[in-house]
């Protein structure tokens, strides 16, 4: 018996009856459907999406395509059956397999195409085939980077609704390769499942299935690369406060480099994110920075240019350059005018000058006990266990 004794009066466009050795009625093909999955990678947060590779196994009942009649119940092993391959070139019906969530993927042509059909003696095909599949995945971020993504790879017939085509998983339904996790360098499959994704349209109601995986992020590169880093530069902005107040040299630099290494870090993080309405557990992080305030410091160049002022000649024309002695009362009254104000000058430079000394105490306690506070409610909230339904 060959393919081509079997295909003499088949017409692959007619789909088959849908019964089986087990049940003689007509009606449904079942399409028992499993996935063995090699690989997931290169999850993307920016396009919503991630890479799996897997083979894609289904298998149905055709009983134009029987070529030996067993009696009695058939065993499932596959000694007691025997086998055709089947030629790609030979044309047989296949169901309209399509991936819902698919953006963009291949078959795998190389050394040869990676795919398998085999006709049992009862009528049964299984049709195998190796695929990788962009996928997207509706990622929520509000906890990044300590979040969980519910993924998942859903099929449905394009075009044959549940009276034509229904799908049903395999046992086993999902195969996970050992070495998947391998390919996941922020990630990790905590779990998987499987479910159904029946859908009701207009044009009918369509079997779906679906796989759903749980991808748990690895937050160690996120505690090295994002919050160690940022913690120490804290810790250098606290050391400005107990730099000495009138040394602006010292302490505007430290504040600025601070501020731009914050920036710097932000902008890489957020260029790998999506621009999302919500705000995420790194935004809450970067608060923490130290923004850049208005001190009253004054130089030592300030006081020397009032004393300079003090020292000045009088600009009456009136006075003497020696004895002070005055031409009229309208000079009198321009110098009492003029000390008065320098003496407000003087005395708003020493208020400046306890003022500022009295906020680096002050700022030298807080800031700490504020830091550690902020610590203490940021990793209660954001460590806490996740509801696996909220994600």
């Amino acid at each position: 018996m060959t393919v081509c004794d079997l295909l003499q009066d088949y017409d692959s466009a007619v789909r088959p009856s849908g019964r089986t050795p087990y049940n003689d009625t007509r009606g449904a093909v079942i399409v028992t459907t499993s996935l063995n999955i090699r690989s997931i990678s290169a999850v993307s947060e920016k396009n919503m999406e991630f890479v799996a590779q897997f083979r894609f196994r289904q298998e149905w009942y055709d009983d134009r395509l029987r070529f030996i009649e067993h009696q009695g119940l058939l065993s499932s092993d596959y000694r007691n059956f025997e086998f055709i391959h089947v030629a790609r070139d030979q044309s047989l019906w296949i169901p309209d397999t399509f991936f819902q969530n698919e953006k963009n993927g291949w078959y795998h042509m190389l050394n040869q195409e990676n795919r398998f059909l085999k006709i049992r003696s009862d009528g049964k095909l299984i049709y195998d085939r190796r695929l990788t599949l962009h996928l997207a995945c509706s990622m929520h971020l509000s906890r990044y980077p300590m979040d969980h993504q519910n993924c998942e790879i859903a099929f449905a017939s394009y075009a044959y609704t549940t009276a034509d085509i229904e799908y049903i998983w395999d046992v086993p339904a999902i195969q996970i390769h050992e070495g998947a996790n391998g390919a996941l360098p922020n990630f990790e499959i905590a779990s998987f499942k499987n479910g159904s994704c029946t859908s009701k349209t207009n044009t009918g109601t369509y079997s779906c299935l679906k796989v759903e995986i749980r991808l748990n992020r690895v937050f160690s590169f996120f505690l090295l690369q994002l919050y160690i880093p940022s913690s120490m530069l804290v810790g250098v902005a606290w050391v400005s406060y107990w730099i000495d107040w009138k040394s602006t040299a010292a302490r505007v630099p430290l504040a600025i480099v601070t501020l731009l290494t914050m920036i710097t870090t932000s902008h890489a993080i957020n260029s790998n994110l999506p621009p999302v309405s919500y705000a995420k557990s790194i935004d809450i992080w970067r608060l923490i920075r130290r923004r850049p305030k208005k001190t009253m410091e004054m130089q030592e160049g300030d006081f020397e240019s009032i004393e300079m002022v003090d020292r000045g000649p009088p600009r009456s024309a009136g006075l003497m350059e020696e004895g002070w002695t005055f031409h009229d009362t309208t000079d009198l009254v321009y110098i009492g005018q003029r000390k008065r104000v320098e003496l407000v000058r003087w005395c708003s430079v020493l208020s400046s000058r306890g003022r500022a000394e009295r906020i680096d105490i002050i700022a030298r306690i807080i800031f700490p006990i504020a830091f550690i506070l902020f610590n203490f409610a940021y990793w209660s909230i954001y460590l806490e266990e996740e509801d696996p339904d909220e994600s």
